[in-house]
């Protein structure tokens, strides 16, 4: 059974083995000191101080790990390509699902290397908290790094891409055979349909066009009451490219004074 469980590829650096290996000895320091119940409140407090300020090095040691040939030896990128794997569904999460949790990574290690750094400058390894963030800022937190910070912080920013590009899942459904189309309360939208609907859309925005624009010979509009600026005439006959909807005074003139879906149209001039 168990040659069927896949290989690990993670490996510790030099740096996380020895953090490692102190974590460990202090947890079994803190774990005999509580079963023999001897020794002081304020002595076990410390020893609990030494066990989670021991516990932040060796997480800041993950994070200080060049990215050099396999990136899955970094225990940081191992974990999120397991995390990656939707086990009810057995497939990989969407990039709406994933990229929090990297985004969740990546303020956790900002806060990590502040409280390292206050930490640090309690130990009097620096003057202030500013120097030591500095240092490992430039080290394994700036975008351009080998670092599991920089491998998460531009697979997020991918993911960001495609979350904003895709439509959200749920509202838009094609049927297996591409021909009918789903969105929200209305099923089954064919093609006939589809164009039928957009047909519709077309005329109606014609109509309303014909009715705001064309007046007929014996007709006033006086009651509506909109003037245009058409003062570069001359420039559209010269160069073919200019409409009276270019200037910005008829825009404000228009909008508001028709039906709501007609400047939906207007924004394609």
């Amino acid at each position: 059974m168990h040659d069927h469980l896949p290989r690990l590829r993670h490996r510790l650096t030099d740096g996380q083995v020895v953090e490692h290996t102190e974590l460990l000895r202090k947890v079994e320091y803190l774990r005999c000191f509580k079963a023999s119940s001897n020794g002081t409140e304020e002595v076990l407090r410390a020893a609990q101080t030494d066990v989670d300020q021991s516990c932040l090095s060796f997480c800041i040691s993950l994070l200080d790990h060049t990215l050099y040939g396999d990136i899955y030896e970094s225990v940081k990128v191992g974990f999120f390509a397991v995390t990656a794997i939707d086990v009810t569904k057995e497939i990989l999460r969407e990039a709406h699902v994933y990229g929090p949790l990297l985004s969740g990574f990546v303020k956790i290690a900002q806060m990590l290397v502040i409280q390292r750094a206050v930490v640090g400058v309690e130990k009097g390894e620096a003057t202030y908290p500013a120097e030591l963030i500095d240092e490992m800022r430039e080290r394994f937190l700036v975008y351009s790094s080998r670092s599991p910070f920089s491998w998460a912080s531009r697979l997020r920013a991918y993911a960001k891409k495609v979350r904003d590009s895709t439509t959200s899942l749920g509202y838009i459904l094609w049927n297996d055979g591409g021909t009918a189309v789903s969105y929200k309360q209305i099923s089954q939208l064919t093609m006939v349909r589809l164009r039928e609907f957009v047909c519709a859309q077309v005329h109606k925005s014609q109509s309303q066009f014909e009715e705001l624009l064309l007046v007929h010979p014996q007709q006033r509009r006086d009651d509506l009451g909109i003037e245009f600026w058409m003062h570069r005439v001359a420039d559209a006959v010269r160069l073919m490219v200019w409409c009276f909807w270019l200037n910005r005074l008829n825009r404000l003139v228009m909008v508001g004074l028709v039906s709501p879906i007609l400047p939906k149209w207007l924004v394609w001039f």
